[in-house]
């Protein structure tokens, strides 16, 4: 297996420190952006875990025909 990252995108309220933080009301929609890295040998080199307003933020994908697609659908908290 080769040098693997992972994002994973989802939306989520604003706690009490995100508001805080971002001058916002508890509770306001915010996009989290969650990623881990790892070397060739699965030792893990990064990780975050932002949070963006909805209303200062872009989500661009560009995908090219014939390689391989990594992306995968996960089921979130609360989703069937």
């Amino acid at each position: 297996m080769g040098a693997v990252a992972t994002r994973i995108s989802d939306a989520v309220p604003a706690n009490e420190e995100d508001a805080a933080l971002l001058k916002i009301q508890v509770g306001a929609p915010l996009l989290r952006v969650r990623r881990r890295a790892f070397t060739l040998d699965g030792v893990p080199i990064e990780a975050s875990d932002d949070r963006y307003l909805a209303s200062k933020a872009n989500f661009s994908v560009t995908t090219a025909r014939g390689n391989a697609s990594p992306i995968s659908l996960q089921a979130g908290e609360g989703v069937r």
